[in-house]
Parts: C-alpha cells; sequence; structure tokens
C-alpha cells in the first residue's frame, strides 16, 4: 500500500516524462512480448485515470515477456485508509507445492538471472529452511504465490481476476492527482497518477512478501519461554512465504545458504544463495 510519504520521498515523479507517443510505441513492444494487462473499470472512473492506468501496464509489459493475461479490476473512491492513497489485493494461488513452483521456475528460465535464480533455489527433497528471529525452520514444503506469479510460472491459467487495485480520490486531501502524462514535472501540490498505478501493479504481479503478514512471527518463530537462547530447529510450520522471499537474506542467513524472514536486521535481495557481490 503507498501513503503520502512516497511523495516525499521522489517516487510519484520519475515516470511523469513518459508521453503518450512514447507509451503507445511501448505497448506495440509489448504485444510482440507477450504480457497482456486486461483492466476493468469501476463505474464514475475518468478517462485520465482510465488512461494512466493502461500505459503503467504498458510500461510494465514491455519489461514482462511472459505469454499471460493478468486481469485487474481498478477502482477509484474514498475507501481507503486516512493516510493511504493507493491499495492493491491481490489474488493469490496459495499453499502451492514447493517442488511445483522450481518446476516452474526451471521452465520458465530465459536468462542468465532466471538461471541463477533457478540454481541457487534450495532443492531439499523435505522442502527449504527459513530463518526467524535466529532460529531455522525446517522442511517448508508449500508457497503462496499472487495469480500473476502463478500464471507466469505455468502453474495456473484461467480467466479469473488476479487483483484489485483502490487509488484514493484524494477526497478532502491537500493535494490533487496529476493526469498531465506528457510533462516531465510534477506540481508539489499534486501526486503522479502514472506511478502510483505502476506501484499498485507491481503488487498484483508479485512485489508482496509473508514479512508484511501479520502474526507470522508469533505464529511461527517457536521459543515461547522467557530465556533468550535458541531452544532449536523446528520443523515444517504454516509461514506464509512468496516467491520474492526466496531470495530476502541477511549476513547471518548467508552462512547457512538459507532465507531469512526476519523483520529488522540487514536483509537484502539475492539470487546466488545470498552470496556477496
Amino acid at each position: 500500500m503507498l501513503n503520502n510519504r512516497s511523495r516525499k520521498i521522489g517516487f510519484v515523479k520519475p515516470f511523469a516524462s513518459v508521453t503518450l507517443a512514447t507509451i503507445a510505441v511501448i505497448e506495440s513492444h509489448a504485444a510482440a512480448r507477450a504480457v497482456t494487462f486486461n483492466f476493468s473499470y469501476a463505474p464514475g472512473t475518468s478517462l485520465e485515470q482510465m488512461v494512466g492506468m493502461e500505459m503503467a501496464g504498458g510500461i510494465w509489459s514491455s519489461h514482462l515477456s511472459d505469454n499471460v493475461s493478468v486481469n485487474i479490476y481498478t477502482q477509484t473512491d474514498d475507501s481507503l485508509p486516512t493516510n493511504a492513497i493507493g491499495g492493491a489485493l491481490p489474488g493469490i494461488s496459495a499453499e502451492r507445492s514447493y517442488d511445483t513452483f522450481r518446476s516452474g521456475m526451471y521452465r520458465d528460465r530465459t536468462s542468465t538471472d532466471d538461471r541463477s535464480a533457478y540454481a541457487n533455489l534450495q532443492n531439499d527433497d523435505d522442502g527449504y529452511n527459513v530463518m526467524i528471529n535466529g532460529r531455522t525452520q525446517e522442511e517448508n514444503e508449500q508457497i503462496n504465490l499472487t495469480r500473476a506469479n502463478a500464471k507466469a510460472l505455468g502453474m495456473l491459467d484461467d480467466s479469473g481476476l488476479d487483483g484489485v487495485i483502490l487509488i484514493s480520490n484524494l477526497k478532502d486531501k491537500p493535494v490533487g492527482w496529476n493526469y498531465n502524462y506528457q510533462d516531465s514535472s510534477v506540481a508539489n501540490d499534486k501526486l503522479d497518477y502514472l506511478s502510483t498505478g505502476m506501484h499498485e501493479i507491481a503488487h498484483v504481479l508479485g512485489f508482496v512478501s509473508g514479512v508484511d503478514g501479520p502474526g507470522l512471527l508469533n505464529s511461527n518463530s517457536g521459543d515461547d519461554d522467557d530465556d533468550d537462547d535458541d531452544d532449536g530447529d523446528e520443523e515444517g510450520g504454516n509461514l506464509y512465504i512468496t516467491p520474492l522471499d526466496m531470495f530476502r537474506y541477511s549476513s547471518r542467513s548467508q552462512t547457512s545458504g538459507i532465507i531469512d524472514l526476519s523483520i529488522g536486521g540487514d536483509a537484502y535481495l539475492s539470487f546466488d544463495r545470498g552470496k556477496p557481490e
């Protein structure tokens, strides 16, 4: 979910320079590379908002080559929390087999990074291990994917809705939306609709993490006593882990070659089991 702080750190401006002519080229190129976004809109959605969302999808399509369709419903209203300007509800393909996920990753390799990412996935017959607050939970056999992720890996093929995007109408806010997609600047009292749409589409595509799940550590960290020691490894839990999390490491977990879902610390993304660059 995106809140007003994004405006202060420059998130809303980087893509404002994309012109309508540019997006036409992007969409033409995207068609050749395969990914298609099918947007549907709530009643009352303005033409400017539709154009912004279609452009956001076109930009993403220019970077994605999987031959899939992603179906997204978009609504602009005042239903979001007070400080939020956008939110996404990805459809989830839940509790899928980790082995099936790995097979999908194998089939989907098209680049050096793809091959490196697949080669460095944990491949134990008993599943994969996860570090949480210094503890290791072993033999996890399931993974949760967004529907878009599952489609890209050949694990899902249907015409259902893949996600919902909600955008604030900024009612009673001191700022408004910028819909001038041909201008490289955004006024200080405006937020860029295009880049906000891109941010929310990213969540539908798979930029989500189990670390964001409420109660994750309380439910799965074990060691419920009052001392500070590690009471040992545990087997198989109900961790909410996504493909993005399969590449989340820390300096501590890297020494064991396993992912780290601890909150805080020095977590980073790595395609090679956390090895230093």
